[in-house]
């Protein structure tokens, strides 16, 4: 399994272990349309029947079909204020640590072919692969510690998606 797919497994236990609220059943699919549209829920794309509702400032419940069967959980934000932090990668949006990962969201001006050979060059001794998977859209692989990055150029911006495995503490 990849690194990105075993992360993003670890991640959703993660979600499912932090909410605050209990997993609901919701029988009465009538009840869900009235929840939607009583808390301008939006629905997440391309996953049909999902929606995200914002009840307060740091609460958000997600409604989810599953199988025939809808489900709600409630989820309350993290309050810890946000500092920009400027890197060659850009800006980082989001570093976030759990179990044997770290992930790490960058929003950049540059192109994604010139963040690509920064890797090159930055981590050349460390450098296991690059491919680019389509025009604009590069995967780089690590090692030392084991690192899979994902480059995402979008009109003017390139997101970076960078998890990395941490080895266990002793």
């Amino acid at each position: 399994m990849s690194l990105i797919a075993t992360w993003l497994i670890t991640h959703a236990n993660l979600v499912a272990v932090n909410s605050h609220g209990e997993l609901w059943e919701i029988e009465d699919k009538r009840v869900v349309k009235q929840l939607v549209e009583q808390f301008s829920c939006q629905q997440l794309e391309p996953l049909n029947q999902n929606y995200f509702c914002r009840l307060e400032f740091d609460e958000f419940w997600h409604l989810q079909n599953l199988n025939g069967s809808f489900y709600a959980q409630s989820f309350r934000l993290n309050q810890q204020p946000q500092r920009s932090q400027k890197t060659w990668l850009g800006e980082r949006l989001i570093a976030q640590g759990f179990d044997n990962y770290f992930l790490e969201i960058f929003s950049s001006e540059h192109k994604a072919r010139t963040l690509a050979d920064g890797f090159s060059f930055r981590f050349g001794a460390r450098l296991v692969s690059m491919k680019e998977i389509e025009h604009g859209r590069f995967h780089i692989l690590l090692d030392k510690p084991e690192t899979s990055v994902l480059l995402v150029q979008q009109h003017n911006i390139t997101h970076s998606i960078q998890i990395t495995t941490r080895t266990k503490s002793r």
